[in-house]
């Protein structure tokens, strides 16, 4: 089911909606007993809001987003979206799987970026499953679809508890061998006011090694250790102080160390802590997945606005993405990506929202 209508009682579902064809659209609302609250669409999957207390029990909302589908539909940088079947950058949009080579749609420069120009981000999924914790999205991307071999079944939970964990599962099957690659592309500043630069927000990412880029952004195929560059977040570090030493922001894929496990979810590591000192907002990341791109929201240039109309410049807000590394189908020492017809494909990732 693609829609579920608000007469059932169900307050939490709203409408979101109509796609140009007339469909409609649905978004969901999770709330806790502290008064946080994640809304989805199942269009793209889509984180819309997340509304989270301040040091003075204020809430804001904490990501890019809009009440409606109509601006997802038009196009936005992936703001909220489930990104699929490949998170990220494929070199030239072409991979080799027994010899064979395949050929993707070229929508960044020269490359393949998140699944094409019609990725997982923009169609409708369906709605498994409902309630005011959680909800299951699931769509199926078929043999060809931009150029991917395979039936390829995804399957997208978003849970949140009464601890302010936002846990995202992944689930993924497929006929045929087939790269894939998941993340969600929500766009942080925990102040909640998106006039204001993330350049004071502090950042520790848990990563000893980087993948560096070349001028197109296509990983180079090493690694390199961050210690003594801009790309050192081992310890709190602000991200202005950082920022100035690149030619344009980062846009890096990190190389995670799994040594922080989750208090209550011990399969997962942690990946970063995000603070703003003002509001006293921070995040928490942890993650089955190798690696994270650090994205500081470098090509928005004032053509999009904001919810209230306000226009979303450069470095207003930040991704953290969780993900196996760009290009891995063209890079054998990387992560594998591959998915085989016999193996369930499976990830998670938490965002823990907490008060300093």
């Amino acid at each position: 089911m693609n829609c579920i209508s608000n007469n059932d009682g169900k307050n939490y579902v709203k409408n979101f909606g109509y796609l140009k064809d007339g469909t409609a659209s649905t978004v969901i609302t999770l709330k806790n007993d502290q008064g946080t609250e994640i809304s989805v669409s199942n269009f793209g999957a889509t984180i819309t809001s997340i509304k989270t207390a301040d040091r003075n029990g204020i809430f804001k909302n904490i990501v890019i987003g809009y009440s409606n589908v109509t601006p997802y539909e038009k196009g936005t940088p992936y703001f909220g979206s489930t990104i699929g079947r490949f998170a990220n950058r494929i070199a030239k949009g072409k991979f080799t799987i027994d010899n064979v080579e395949y050929s993707l749609p070229i929508n960044n420069g020269n490359h393949h970026l998140h699944g094409g120009n019609k990725g997982l981000d923009k169609i409708l999924w369906d709605i498994e499953k409902i309630d005011p914790q959680q909800v299951i999205l699931k769509t199926v991307s078929v043999d060809g679809d931009m150029g991917y071999p395979g039936d390829l079944t995804v399957q997208v939970k978003f849970s949140l508890d009464s601890g302010n964990n936002l846990r995202i599962d992944y689930q993924a099957s497929t006929n045929k061998k087939t790269p894939i690659n998941f993340t969600n592309h929500s766009y942080f500043n925990l102040s909640g006011d998106f006039q204001n630069q993330i350049n004071n927000h502090e950042l520790i990412l848990n990563a000893t090694q980087y993948t560096p880029i070349d001028s197109e952004f296509i990983p180079t195929g090493e690694l390199q250790y961050v210690r003594d560059t801009p790309f050192d977040f081992n310890k709190s570090t602000i991200i202005g102080k950082q920022i100035i030493h690149t030619p344009f922001g980062f846009d890096h894929n990190f190389v995670l160390d799994k040594e922080l496990k989750h208090e209550l979810y011990n399969d997962l590591y942690r990946a970063a802590t995000l603070t703003d000192p003002t509001s006293g907002r921070s995040l928490q990341i942890y993650t089955t997945e190798p690696g994270l791109q650090f994205y500081t929201g470098n090509f928005l240039n004032g053509t999009l606005n904001t919810e209230n109309d306000l226009p979303l410049n450069r470095h207003t807000a930040l991704c953290l993405e969780t993900q196996h590394f760009p290009n891995s189908p063209n890079e054998p020492l990387f992560p594998n990506t591959i998915l085989h017809p016999d193996t369930i494909f499976t990830s998670s990732t938490i965002y823990s929202f907490k008060i300093n």
